[in-house]
């Protein structure tokens, strides 16, 4: 029969090797032979009388390895399952394992070599009081209301086209030439036009646009003239998708400027904005931007309250990962070829994330944080409340309880409601927990955090 024998190389890392002896796997493929037999569609041949030993000739071996491939999966599960031998990933074939020569003819045992990455054992140590984090109270102030008066006033403006010069927050549509060694114009060079507001131009180079006018340029080191990092610029600005060799210099030619000028603030706005008599006043204005400014804050706030939280307790609690299995096995599951160059460069934050499930998870399993199905159906219902602006009645819950149904029959949606649930279940543990320093902040402040 099957054996399996494990040997442990560190806390993180172990092998196992599994054997298959011919009395375990024979039965299965000529079984499988057979059936390929009577369906298989031969040259020379009636459709279901192909002979098994011509079926063994042609396909053999790949039964072979099917059949062995199936026994592998089914006797690892459960030996890991018995044996309560938590794993990251999945098993891999051992880095240093010679391939397997199978040969359907031959009556022998296979012997194959899989390394795991183990679970590790982590103690949670900041889950009390002394653990201390701050929460931000954002305080609304006039001048954050003035502010978002003017954003308001620039989203409902006029969009109008002036040829009078640049000046200070205007949008520059701007095409982007690419040069040769000799400032000429390249043959078969990049171009592309696109829209960048002016405060996206770094200061120096903003301030050389003031003033000029359509089809006027400037001759720039094209990288160092955007606030932007290099990948920024050649996906967005250039809409490449590739890395080519690009000359350095480019010239950046203004062919139209994009000038709002602000919506008033009348009742005409208040009524775009809020619906007909709805707001009748500059005060009542106010006071409802206000509101809705310290609800946005509120929201922000827990959210990096949140962002936090996590990197508190991966700064607090130590979780070895066996790094080395982990990269191969990002590069083994990977739907699309991946190179040992981009699994470096992504690993920190793999590391990052895969750390932080392994905590939020202990913290579930020790107090027992369950996410029930009346908690999932009562979430999707509300999502589904919220994306057609429904009203919390008990008589529009009863109506859409049949929709929040059908979704949760969905495997990918349960997943996603299941995860969200819980991460959101553990981070208000968390927070009953430790402590909570509340600071008060203006919305420049908390800009800056």
């Amino acid at each position: 029969m099957v054996s399996i024998t494990k040997e442990t190389i560190d806390a993180q890392n172990a092998i196992l090797k599994i054997n298959i002896p011919p009395q375990d796997y024979e039965k299965l493929v000529n079984e499988s032979l057979k059936k390929l037999s009577k369906k298989a569609e031969i040259k020379g041949f009636r459709k279901g009388f192909v002979p098994v030993g011509h079926i063994k000739k042609l396909y053999g071996n790949d039964v072979l390895a099917e059949e062995l491939n199936n026994l592998i999966n089914k006797e690892l599960t459960k030996y890991l399952t018995d044996n309560k031998i938590e794993i990251l990933g999945s098993p891999l074939p051992h880095a240093n394992g010679e391939k397997q020569q199978l040969d359907v003819n031959e009556r022998k045992s296979y012997e194959f070599v899989y390394d795991l990455g183990l679970n590790p054992m982590i103690e949670v140590t900041a889950l009390n009081p002394d653990t201390k984090i701050t929460r931000y109270e954002v305080k609304i102030d006039d001048m954050a209301v003035n502010k978002e008066i003017e954003n308001v006033q620039r989203k409902y403006g006029e969009m109008t086209n002036p040829d009078d010069g640049v000046i200070k927050g205007d949008i520059l549509y701007v095409k982007f030439i690419e040069l040769d060694e000799q400032g000429n114009i390249k043959e078969g060079g990049v171009q592309h036009s696109i829209a960048v507001p002016l405060s996206r131009f770094e200061d120096n180079i903003a301030e050389q646009w003031l003033g000029k006018k359509p089809n006027e340029y400037l001759d720039v080191e094209l990288m160092k003239s955007l606030k932007a990092d290099v990948e920024e610029i050649i996906h967005h600005y250039l809409k490449l998708q590739e890395h080519p060799h690009l000359n350095k210099i480019f010239r950046i030619r203004l062919e139209k400027i994009n000038r709002i000028v602000p919506a008033e603030v009348n009742q005409q706005l208040f009524d775009k904005l809020f619906g007909e008599g709805v707001i009748n006043t500059e005060e009542e204005f106010r006071e409802k931007l206000k509101g809705e400014l310290e609800n946005y804050y509120k929201a922000q706030s827990e959210q990096l309250l949140n962002h936090d939280i996590i990197d508190t307790f991966l700064e607090k609690t130590n979780v070895p990962l066996p790094d080395e299995f982990l990269k191969r096995w990002i590069q083994y599951s990977s739907d699309k070829p991946v190179t040992r160059e981009q699994v470096e460069h992504d690993y920190g934050r793999f590391a990052q994330n895969l750390k932080w499930m392994l905590i939020a998870n202990k913290i579930k399993k020790d107090n027992q944080l369950n996410v029930t199905d009346e908690e999932m159906k009562e979430h999707t219902t509300r999502l589904i409340r919220s994306y057609y602006g429904l009203e919390d009645t008990e008589e529009n819950n009863r109506m859409l309880g049949g929709i929040a149904d059908k979704m949760l029959e969905k495997e990918e949606h349960v997943k996603r409601t299941y995860e969200e649930l819980t991460d959101k279940k553990v981070l208000e543990f968390i927070k009953s927990k430790v402590t909570l320093v509340t600071k008060e902040v203006s919305s420049e402040e908390f800009a800056k955090l």
